[in-house]
């Protein structure tokens, strides 16, 4: 049987993976939405 401590425990890591995959997913629509607006300003 887990401990709460141990539940807490995987729920904050499960909680900061996702942040960071979030994270990720945030800056790389950025870096494209920046790139699409240069293309559209080089023509």
């Amino acid at each position: 049987m887990k401990t709460i401590l141990s539940e807490v425990l995987e729920v904050v890591k499960n909680w900061k993976h996702n942040e960071a995959k979030i994270g990720l997913k945030r800056s790389e629509m950025e870096l494209m939405d920046g790139a699409f607006r240069w293309e559209s300003n080089a023509t």
